[in-house]
């Protein structure tokens, strides 16, 4: 199933990509909270609990905010009356929060009881209303946006509003602006940008996790970034070598 006929930007979604908001469905009833990663350009490098176990206050999902609207000349969440500004419209289509990481609320997920045919349907309704020459939403942080403003815990906010602030969820498109590390400490990774990080061309190529053309230089990536490819490429190489001596080849 794909998101088409929609136009998206960034491309069609597969409509696996929302499984994971049905996984409450599947996992069992004393199970609260799921942390979702994007697999491959995701990579946990240190101890995620304070995120991974912040108080919820009934919202939907955990996030890092990448987008807040301004409100009499302050900082504000976005809320579903926004829903109906044409301007506000457009901000929360492109996204509140970036996916790469986010926390999922099973119990409220289980009282809300949705479903993969509930995405759909808002697919539906957002493309009707939103005319066809036009991109109706930006990838699934776009879609899970609209679907759930409102219902969105921004993690560290109100006490922290700085967009740049993402400890569970950094961005390999900091570096795009920024040529320093930032002056806190990250636990969790999230390649987003152009260049993944299978893209690279390693002095040890791992068939497994490495496309095989169009491969990019590491001195193409901006300053500061290349350490941390590297480091993707560590762990693709341990788990390469684990999953060769579980003889797991199709991989």
């Amino acid at each position: 199933m794909f998101m088409k006929p929609y136009r998206v930007g960034g491309g069609a979604w597969h409509g696996a990509a929302y499984y994971s908001l049905c996984a409450y469905k599947y996992l069992p009833k004393d199970m609260d909270r799921i942390l979702y990663i994007d697999a491959g350009d995701v990579l946990i490098i240190g101890d995620i609990d304070k995120y991974y176990f912040d108080d919820f206050e009934d919202k939907m999902l955990i996030v890092t905010g990448i987008r807040y609207k301004l409100l009499n000349n302050k900082v504000a969440l976005y809320n579903p009356r926004d829903l109906f500004y044409d301007k506000f419209f457009k901000d929360i289509s492109r996204g509140l929060f970036n996916s790469g990481s986010y926390v999922i609320n099973l119990n409220k997920m289980r009282q809300q009881n949705y479903d993969i045919k509930d995405y759909f349907i808002c697919a539906k309704i957002l493309y009707h209303s939103r005319g066809k020459n036009s991109n109706i939403y930006f990838g699934d942080q776009g879609f899970l946006s609209l679907m759930f403003v409102g219902n969105i815990k921004i993690f560290g906010y109100p006490e922290i509003i700085n967009l740049w602030h993402m400890p569970y969820n950094f961005c390999m498109w900091y570096f795009d602006k920024m040529i320093k590390n930032p002056d806190y400490k990250f636990y969790v990774i999230h390649f987003a940008n152009n260049f993944k990080p299978w893209l690279g061309k390693y002095p040890i190529f791992l068939k497994r996790f490495q496309a095989e053309d169009m491969l990019h230089n590491l001195d193409d990536l901006k300053l500061g970034q290349a350490q941390y490819y590297y480091m993707w490429h560590e762990y693709a190489i341990m788990a390469n070598d684990r999953l060769n001596a579980c003889n797991i080849s199709d991989l």
